[in-house]
């Protein structure tokens, strides 16, 4: 078993208890982001989604960024996801993570 190491290996993913430490991994990395952003936004008086690692903040938005991911796909592509898995979904909330 090969737990993640941080939110761009989600690779390592491949039982659901490493899909629970790849979530628990994103989590933390959202945190972080948004701390991050805080932090320009109070030392340059302004900051936007778009200058962080996660392309959104609002859970709406990640899930349809998600979606839109899915629907852009090829139908080659799709098949690499079948049958479904936990490295897939771990792939997948990655894209979603920095798709826009």
């Amino acid at each position: 078993m090969a737990v993640p190491r941080d939110a761009d290996d989600w690779a390592s993913v491949e039982t659901a208890a490493d899909f629970s430490a790849y979530l628990r991994i994103l989590s933390v990395d959202f945190d972080a982001d948004v701390v991050e952003s805080k932090a320009r936004q109070e030392a340059n008086g302004w900051v936007s989604p778009d200058d962080g690692r996660w392309a959104h903040w609002r859970t709406g938005d990640f899930l349809d960024a998600w979606g839109s991911w899915l629907s852009s796909m090829h139908d080659r592509e799709v098949m690499e996801l079948e049958p479904p898995s936990w490295r897939g979904f771990a792939f997948q909330l990655w894209a979603a993570m920095v798709y826009e």
